[in-house]
């Protein structure tokens, strides 16, 4: 019987150069580390440049990235099998934004 990678990594496998669960893993850590190093540069961007941009581009920018994660959000909720769970996501998120007053104190911080 042959086993997957996943059911080899569940089974407590070791990971070896020759071992396909050790490329599994690596592969799944590579965007985590791609995120990480673009969110770290983007920042420093951000801190380096900021304050040569004028405040029409600064906004222009804004704009574009949360017309994007919008675009990334709307792709992603059509391949899903059942829209209730996002709908149930998005509703019990408010609930408990609300709750916690998370605007609130975002709004504190600056």
């Amino acid at each position: 019987m042959r086993h997957t990678n996943r059911e080899r990594f569940l089974a407590g496998e070791t990971a070896s150069s020759s071992n396909p669960v050790f490329w599994y893993n690596r592969t799944l850590m590579i965007g985590t580390w791609i995120n990480f190093a673009a969110i770290i540069a983007g920042g420093c961007l951000g801190v380096l440049l900021g304050g040569r941009l004028s405040d029409r581009v600064k906004s222009t920018i804004l704009g574009a990235m949360g017309l994007f994660v919008v675009a990334m959000g709307v792709q992603m909720f059509l391949k899903t099998s059942n829209s209730l769970f996002t709908l149930g996501a998005l509703v019990i998120g408010g609930l408990l934004g609300e709750w916690w007053k998370i605007e609130e104190g975002v709004t504190r911080l600056g």
